[in-house]
């Protein structure tokens, strides 16, 4: 009985060893897991290399190695992970430290970095990516983003900067405290600081817009897509690659004399770290509407010159000194400066008046809609001096400048009056008209996205795709077209045709031959002023906003090219100049 007790025993307390083992190795292994985990933690720093997760097996550089809690963060970080609201992809792990909470440390941007890690959003149109948040200067020769800037205190969102950048042709898109938007093609720094973007945006608490000289960067994804024949412009794609080095306002490659200043009237600042966007920047402090860079180093600031040929422009290719201070952008060459224009203004054109009622003879500026009527008007007016009228009262057009908008159309104190009307008894009232006509492909998009998108917008894909209003709208639009040529040629009694694509390739010559009609004496100042200043404020950006199909069907090109043929002899019959090359009809040139 004793030696069965005896057993009995034995077996017991070998199950509660057994029991004590299992208990031990369970409370144990944690403890040994989490250590194992913070020492490798502490190893990978040793290293400069650090394993996030284990699903992330891309390694990063510690920007702060001397910081002693970094190990302890890393730990923490994995036992407990905790989203921030202000980092877009979540990317940004806060670590809980007492009673505050610390961002993770900066990491510097790996090149292999996959897309996985960046955030990709649709914005409108617009596929983007969420590139990081990257680390500013105040110096303008240092600055990330290198392009254009602008602001709004109130309403700047994610979605408002990244659609400004792309409409200015930049594909880069960087937010900086809260109300500042940044464009550029590229991007200057490399190092990356989440915590950095901490700031919400003016115009929507919900996204994070930069912070204080950090800026929250997004880059818009292009994708080549086959342009239509008709809507291709050939010298543009010819100097696409060289205009990556250039930014806004750039209006060609000049040549000059290798040494002293370009400018007669003006100042120079030669510089081993200069920029375009420091350039254009001292200018305009200087309040200079020109800004010329020569040699890779030198800024020259003026306004327009006689003496400074801009007509001599020759090709770009000779201005690709690289920029001293940012070798992406290309700052003129020897002997020859790349010229870009300010957001100053040129006192001597910015003093255009009304006439006396009553002393101007009555001229239209007759066009079909979408023809760049109100951007002839803006070249009228700083090569005259005088505004001009409308046969309508638009008052966004008269907020932004065009002062005599409200007038009368019948005051007969403007240089012209603009119309798209071609009623026989209307036209009868005028003297003589300007008539403005454009490739009629192009002026009915034009015309559709001022429609659907304003006077500097585009119409969405779908608005020629969905249901019949896109076949209605070219149906009836291309009989307007036709129309207002034939009306205004035929019992107008004093007429000048004036083709857009002219303007585009000739604006000297074209703005002679407008003001020689009008009676206007030519003052080679405000010329250059008009072309230098040629966009204004309701011109489409340059860079077109190609659509990626033909919207025009097969029967949609027979007829329009039907009508296009009757313009084309109207012209011959009335004298005109023919339409250009581009979209006339070869039987009749």
């Amino acid at each position: 009985m004793a030696s069965i007790t005896t057993k009995l025993h034995r077996v017991w307390r070998r199950r509660c060893a057994n029991r004590l083992i299992i208990a031990f190795i369970l409370v144990l292994t944690p403890i040994i897991f989490v250590s194992t985990r913070y020492h490798q933690t502490l190893i990978k720093l040793d290293t400069g290399d650090l394993y996030e997760n284990e699903h992330h097996t891309e390694s990063k550089t510690i920007a702060h190695q001397n910081d002693k809690n970094v190990g302890k963060r890393e730990l923490a970080s994995h036992l407990n992970p905790v989203k921030s609201a202000g980092n877009p992809d979540n990317s940004e792990i806060k670590i809980k430290d007492g009673n505050n909470e610390k961002p993770r440390e900066e990491v510097k941007e790996d090149k292999k970095k996959s897309n996985a890690d960046e955030k990709q959003l649709v914005i409108g149109d617009l596929k983007v990516i969420y590139k990081g948040c990257y680390v500013d200067h105040r110096e303008p020769t240092k600055r990330t983003l290198q392009g254009t800037m602008w602001h709004d205190p109130k309403m700047m969102t994610v979605a408002a900067c990244v659609k400004h950048c792309d409409r200015k042709g930049y594909i880069y898109a960087g937010l900086q405290f809260a109300m500042e938007c940044w464009c550029s093609n590229s991007v200057r720094s490399t190092a990356i600081l989440e915590s950095g973007c901490n700031t919400t945006c003016s115009g929507n608490k919900q996204e994070m817009c930069g912070g204080p000289l950090f800026l929250s960067v997004y880059k818009v994804e292009k994708t080549p897509a086959p342009i239509p024949d008709f809507l291709q412009n050939k010298e543009e794609a010819k100097t696409d690659k060289f205009l990556e080095g250039t930014i806004e306002d750039y209006r060609g490659c000049v040549p000059t004399s290798k040494q002293g200043n370009i400018f007669q009237s003006g100042s120079v600042l030669s510089e081993d770290a200069m920029s375009i966007l420091s350039c254009k920047g001292i200018c305009l402090r200087e309040h200079y509407s020109v800004a010329a860079l020569r040699g890779g180093t030198e800024c020259h600031c003026g306004h327009v010159e006689t003496n400074f040929d801009y007509h001599a422009a020759v090709n770009n290719s000779l201005c690709s000194v690289p920029c001293g201070g940012f070798e992406a952008h290309f700052c003129g060459g020897h002997g020859y400066a790349s010229v870009y224009t300010t957001s100053a203004e040129d006192p001597r054109c910015m003093n255009s008046t009304l006439k006396r009622e009553g002393s101007m003879p009555l001229v239209a500026l007759a066009s079909f809609p979408g023809s760049g009527n109100t951007w002839v008007r803006h070249l009228v007016e700083r090569s005259t001096g005088i505004y001009t009228g409308s046969f309508y009262t638009d008052g966004e057009l008269f907020k932004k400048g065009f002062k005599g908008e409200r007038e009368h159309w019948k005051k007969r104190n403007t240089v012209a009056v603009k119309t798209h009307d071609f009623s026989e008894e209307l036209i009868k009232e005028y003297e003589a008209a300007i008539v403005i006509i454009r490739n009629p492909y192009k002026a009915m998009i034009a015309e559709h996205n001022r429609k659907f998108g304003g006077h500097t917008g585009y119409a969405t894909e779908d608005r020629y795709t969905k249901g019949t209003e896109w076949n209605d709208f070219v149906m009836g639009k291309s009989r307007t077209w036709t129309n207002t040529a034939l009306m205004w040629l035929q019992h107008c009694p004093k007429v000048l045709v004036i083709h857009y694509e002219d303007l585009i390739s000739d604006l000297n010559n074209q703005l002679r031959k407008m003001l020689t009609f009008l009676n206007i004496e030519i003052k080679p100042e405000r010329l250059l002023c008009a072309e230098l200043n040629s966009s204004g404020k309701f011109k489409r950006p340059d860079r077109k906003k190609n659509l990626t199909f033909d919207p025009f069907t097969q029967e949609m090109h027979e007829y329009i090219n039907i009508y296009i043929k009757t313009v084309a002899m109207a012209l011959k019959l009335h004298g005109q100049a023919p339409l250009p090359v581009e979209y006339a009809p070869s039987q009749v040139l």
